[in-house]
């Protein structure tokens, strides 16, 4: 079985293992409603309903920004607060620390193309 609520993911990239495991590096970009659940050719399928988002406001993006900067602060505190052999295979993994996603309120404009069409 599967959520009632689930996201489409934007692949941005895939890597191929030696060991046949596939890493793939995507980005949420809708969500949805599972309306109705079926099987085809031994694969699940769903009906699905988009969900409509709602634009930033201008008075909660800073909110949002502090929030999308504060997280990323907190986690950047736990990763480095780890032995250097986790640190390693986190960085491995991610193939680097990743940078923080910087919002802006010139980027904001742009969100409606993940989350509103």
């Amino acid at each position: 079985t599967f959520a009632n609520y689930g996201t489409l993911l934007y692949i941005r990239g895939l890597v191929y293992t030696r060991d046949g495991r596939s890493i793939v590096d995507t980005i949420g970009q809708r969500r949805f409603h599972v309306m109705d659940r079926g099987e085809r050719d031994g694969y699940c399928t769903a009906r699905i309903q988009l969900i409509q988002d709602h634009p930033i406001e201008n008075g909660e993006f800073n909110d949002l920004y502090e929030l999308n900067r504060n997280t990323y602060n907190r986690v950047r505190v736990w990763f480095d607060q780890l032995d250097a052999y986790r640190r390693t295979l986190i960085t491995r993994q991610l193939e680097g620390y990743p940078l923080c996603d910087d919002l802006t309120h010139e980027s904001s404009k742009y969100l409606h193309l993940f989350t509103k069409f």
